[in-house]
This record gives C-alpha cells, sequence and structure tokens, in this order.
C-alpha cells in the first residue's frame, strides 16, 4: 500500500505583495533591494514576521518530498538557504532587524540584474519541475529557451552525466539553479548588452606613463563594482583591506600582465616603473634610484595574479 500523502502545514507565503517581481519595484521608488541572512532555519519565521509588518519580501520556496512514519510528506523549503530578498525602505530595513533572526544584510549594487534574476528564479520554480542547487556557477555557453512554458528564459547550459541543464543564477548572491532540458528547447544567446562586471573580466589597460601615484589613477564604474563584488564574495569589511583589494585591482586594470615597481612616498604610493617580465626594463629602473629608494620599492610580479583570486604574497597585504 503506498503511504499517505499529507501537506506541511509549515508553508510560509512566500512573495508579498503578490506583483512584487511584476512592476511594483517600478512604481515604487522610496524602496531599494536588499538581501537578509537570516541565522539557521529562521527564513519562515522572518517571511512571517515581514508580511506582519508589511515589508516586500521575497523568498524563494521549492517543493521537497518525504517519508514521516510512512506517511509521505509534502513541504516547501527554500531554495538558498539562508537568504530572503526584501524591497524596503531604511526604516523598513531597521524595522527588519529587530526580529533577532538575522545575521547580516547584503547590499545589492544592480538591483536591476536582480529583478531580473528572480523573475528567472520564480518561472523556473513555478514549473514544478526538479531543480537543483548549483554549489558555484558555472561557466558554459549562454543560451535562451525558444519555446514551451520556460520560453524566454536565459541561462548557462551544462552538459553532465549524460543530461542537458539550464543553469540560472542569481549573481548577487553568487548562487544558481538548474533544471534539466532538451537541447532541441534552446538557442544561442546573442547578447549586445555590456559584459557583467566581475574580476575575472577586468581587461588591461596599459598605460605608458612610468610615474604616477597609485591613488590618482581614476577609478572606472566598473572597477569600482567588481571591487564591492570581490570585498562581498570574499567577507571583506575593514575599509584598509578593502582599499588594498581596489589597489590590487587597480593594478591588474591599467598593467596587466607586467611587473610593477611602487615607492611609497607623502603623496601615496608612487608607480615608478612598469614592463614585461623579462625585458630587463625594470631593472634598469631598480639601477637609476637612490639606495634609499631602491630599499623601500615594492615589486607587484605577474605571479600575483591567478585567474579570479588575488594573491596574499604582495607585498601590499603587510600594509593591512
Amino acid at each position: 500500500m503506498s503511504p499517505r500523502v499529507e501537506a506541511d502545514e509549515s508553508y510560509t507565503k512566500c512573495l508579498y505583495p503578490d506583483d512584487l517581481l511584476e512592476g511594483f519595484c517600478l512604481r515604487d521608488v522610496g524602496r531599494l533591494w536588499w538581501v537578509l541572512c537570516t541565522k539557521s532555519r529562521q527564513e519562515n519565521v522572518v517571511a512571517r514576521e515581514l508580511l506582519g509588518y508589511q515589508i516586500p519580501f521575497y523568498l524563494p520556496m521549492v517543493r521537497k518530498t518525504s517519508i514521516r512514519r510512512a506517511r509521505k510528506v509534502i513541504s516547501h523549503v527554500p531554495l538558498f538557504p539562508g537568504c530572503v530578498f526584501v524591497f524596503a525602505s531604511d526604516e523598513e530595513r531597521v524595522r527588519a532587524l529587530t526580529t533577532n533572526r538575522i545575521s547580516r544584510v547584503l547590499t545589492v549594487y544592480d538591483p536591476e540584474r536582480l529583478e531580473h534574476d528572480l523573475r528567472q528564479i520564480a518561472r523556473l520554480i513555478a514549473t514544478q519541475m526538479p531543480l537543483t542547487v548549483e554549489a558555484r556557477l558555472p561557466s558554459g555557453e549562454g543560451v535562451r529557451v525558444r519555446h514551451g512554458p520556460l520560453e524566454g528564459l536565459e541561462g548557462v547550459v551544462v552538459r553532465r552525466e549524460g543530461q542537458t541543464r539550464l543553469v540560472v543564477a542569481v549573481d548577487s548572491l553568487q548562487r544558481a539553479a538548474s533544471i534539466e532540458i532538451d537541447d532541441s528547447m534552446l538557442d544561442p544567446l546573442v547578447s549586445t548588452a555590456a559584459p557583467r562586471v566581475s574580476v575575472s573580466n577586468l581587461v588591461p589597460q596599459r598605460r605608458s606613463q612610468q610615474d604616477c601615484v597609485l591613488d590618482d589613477l581614476p577609478t572606472p564604474p566598473e572597477l569600482r563594482h567588481a571591487t564591492e563584488a570581490y570585498c562581498k564574495r570574499e567577507g571583506i569589511r575593514r575599509k584598509r583591506h578593502r582599499l588594498w583589494v581596489e589597489q590590487q585591482l587597480k593594478l591588474r586594470f591599467y598593467y596587466g600582465g607586467q611587473n610593477v615597481i611602487c615607492v611609497d612616498t607623502p603623496e601615496g604610493r608612487r608607480i615608478i616603473a612598469h614592463g614585461i617580465p623579462g625585458s630587463g626594463e625594470l631593472r634598469s629602473a631598480l639601477e637609476r634610484l637612490s639606495p634609499q629608494q631602491r630599499a623601500k620599492a615594492v615589486i607587484i610580479p605577474v605571479e600575483s595574479w591567478v585567474d579570479n583570486t588575488i594573491s596574499t604574497s604582495s607585498t601590499f597585504l603587510h600594509d593591512a
């Protein structure tokens, strides 16, 4: 005899108001998106309290079937444990913190992208098909669903264990979910939008200027955004540590693929010389320095940059 099916009474409303992702954000300009990181297994309680305060929120939930005492129980669990997305004013954000069930609050730097990603996640959940939470954001070919209930959905296609899976990511959270899909339903995605900003796609902009103060170099918006994204991902909060990250990324942005010689001065860290490793430019530059300057010189080698990470071997770390 098949087990009896029961519904879990702990189900919580996961979206308030119902049109939060379908135009509500455009009508209310007095609120911002935040990500509430809750304490362990407190997502449902936080959602109920937000509903009581009438604070707009979205808690992505998926169906889960389990067996309890020979009974099949259908429950709803968070797709991204420990995360609740809120669209709130500063006063509402502070009120949410009074629940004492939130460990920290993450700032959303690209609200339009977050809204787009959450709409896609909501459509994915609405199919009620089995979803897999991805441990990391995979790389792959960008695609768009051609037809079916997910028509227009965009993501990355990955192939593993004989299956084709469509991965839909929430970039602001660096998390993703995937669903099995037929290859025939997908079209290659040709995007005309600007590339997403990340540490990995910062293109070196080589400068011919040999003598300049690092802090005086312009900090373009994409570099500032990449600094914030990296610090958020690595949990870096102290101002001096964030400044160190910005300096490292600025060096990569302007002097990628080269060795750089820096000297500390009252005006700040000064770029004395830069050049391709093995070319002899740096050795000549060092020979032109006085003994006192040479003792203070810092060499940032090419090996300090490895894929998307910032190497801690750089002597800049000594200042942090």
